[in-house]
C-alpha cells in the first residue's frame, strides 16, 4: 500500500492516528513540505517519507537544505521534479549540477508540455497539467501499488481573511510564508488546483495505464470533507479497516 500525505487541515488527525497506521507496511509519498511531516506526527517512529514531488523552483529554494539532506539519506528514496524547476533554482547561488551530478540515481524528472500533452510512448513521463498531487498520484500507480490511500487532500481554504490552517502551518520546517493579503489569491489557487485535479488526475491515469501496462489500484482519499469529487472519500476507521484486509481479499 502507499501512503500519501498532503498539507490539508484534516492530516492533523494523524498526530492520534498514525501509532496504528505505522504497524503497516506501506510505502510513505508526500507533495512539497515533506520535512513537516517527518518533525509532525511521524518523528516519534523516526519514519522517513519514502518519495517526493518538488517541482516548482520557489519550493525548492526557500527549502534547499531539506532537499540536499534528503537526497543524501542512504535510503532508496526518490524524488520526482521537473527540469523547468531545477534549472531556475541555479540563479539563487545553488549548484543545480552538482546536484544532479551526486543525486542522479534518486531524482526522476517529469514534464507538463503546458499541460496540453498526456504521456505517450516519446514522452512516458508527461503529464496533462495537474498540480503536486495529480503527479504524485500518476507516478504512485506507476509503481504498482496493492492501493494507495490519500490524507490531508482537502482541496479548498476559506477565502478573505482566512487564517492558515495547512497542516504544519506553525512549524518552523514548512517556510512558505504567506502575507495575509495573499490570502484571497491562495484560496482561489486551491479552488482551481481542486478543479483542475478532478479533471486532469484521470485522464494522466488512463493515459499512463495503457502505456506502462498497469491497473488502477482502488484508490481512497481519506480527508472527510474533502472538496475533490473524484476520489471516493473514507474517514480513518474505515481505511484502517481496509489496510488490514489481507492481499488476496
Amino acid at each position: 500500500d502507499i501512503m500519501l500525505f498532503c498539507h490539508g487541515p484534516s492530516i492533523g488527525e494523524m498526530n492520534k492516528w498514525w501509532p496504528r497506521f505505522e504497524e503497516f507496511d506501506a510505502c510513505l509519498f508526500a507533495v512539497n513540505k515533506f520535512k513537516v511531516f517527518e518533525s509532525g506526527f511521524l518523528q516519534p517512529s523516526n519514519r522517513h517519507i519514502d518519495a517526493i514531488v518538488r517541482s516548482h523552483h520557489q519550493d525548492i529554494k526557500a527549502s534547499i537544505d531539506q532537499v540536499v539532506e534528503y537526497l543524501s539519506r542512504p535510503e532508496d528514496n526518490v524524488m520526482f521534479t521537473a527540469h523547468w524547476a531545477m534549472n531556475k533554482i541555479g540563479g539563487a547561488g545553488i549548484d543545480r549540477s552538482e546536484i544532479d551530478a551526486n543525486f542522479s540515481h534518486k531524482m526522476i524528472y517529469f514534464g507538463a508540455a503546458e499541460g496540453w500533452l498526456c504521456a505517450a510512448p516519446n514522452q512516458p513521463l508527461h503529464l496533462k497539467q495537474g498540480n503536486a498531487l495529480s503527479a504524485l498520484l500518476t507516478f504512485a500507480v506507476i509503481s504498482e501499488p496493492r492501493r494507495i490511500f490519500i490524507f490531508g487532500a482537502d482541496g479548498g481554504v476559506e477565502a478573505s481573511g482566512a487564517t492558515t490552517t495547512h497542516y504544519g502551518a506553525d512549524n518552523k520546517d514548512f517556510r512558505l510564508e504567506i502575507d495575509d493579503e495573499k490570502h484571497t489569491t491562495m484560496a482561489a489557487t486551491l479552488r482551481a488546483d481542486t478543479a483542475m485535479f478532478d479533471i486532469y488526475s484521470n485522464i494522466n491515469l488512463m493515459a499512463v495505464e495503457n502505456l506502462f501496462g498497469v491497473k488502477r489500484p482502488e484508490i481512497y482519499n481519506v480527508s472527510p470533507g474533502s472538496a475533490i469529487k473524484s476520489l471516493p472519500c473514507i474517514d480513518y476507521e474505515s481505511a484502517l479497516r481496509i489496510m488490514g484486509e489481507s492481499s488476496d481479499e
